[in-house]
């Protein structure tokens, strides 16, 4: 990972503009060049620029930051499939019916089993931190679940 320094007023009102949205400023700016390269294959490389982060912070104890690059790089993975179908995920509903459209679509529930089990990556920590245990088992339905969608690549 890289760092790019903008000027302060320039963070500030991109922050005040995302406040209640859900978006940090990092993800916001990452996601305009993404959809401005419209390069699938540098969605995958920012996912797994995140996967690995994650492992990092995993191995460091950090496991509510690992949970978090961890999701990041499922997000980004998930970003560029509906990127070259011409769409754009604008919800975090929109990952579940994009997980929801490809099971039906390639007749696959693991996928369901698969995303529902990685989004607490992100989604538990919030409300409440999680066992270490349950953590490796989420990170394990995460890494099936990449592997899986890096396989369509070519099908979609």
């Amino acid at each position: 990972m890289k760092e790019v320094n903008i000027p302060s007023a320039l963070y500030h009102r991109l922050e005040k503009e995302l406040e209640g949205k859900g978006v940090t400023v990092e993800d916001f700016l990452l996601d305009q060049l993404l959809e401005s390269f419209n390069d699938y294959g540098l969605y995958s490389e920012v996912s797994r620029e995140y996967f690995e982060l994650g492992k990092e912070l995993e191995a460091r104890g950090m496991l509510v930051d690992a949970g978090e690059a961890y999701w990041r790089s499922l997000a980004y993975l998930l970003k560029g499939i509906v990127s070259k179908q011409g769409f754009k995920i604008d919800s975090y509903q929109d990952y579940f019916s994009l997980i929801e459209f490809l099971s039906y679509k390639l007749g696959d529930g693991e996928l369901v089993v698969h995303f529902v089990n990685s989004e607490r990556l992100h989604g538990e920590f919030h409300p409440r931190p999680q066992s270490e245990d349950a953590f490796k088992v989420r990170k394990e339905h995460l890494e099936k679940l990449l592997v899986k969608l890096q396989a369509l690549q070519g099908k979609l």
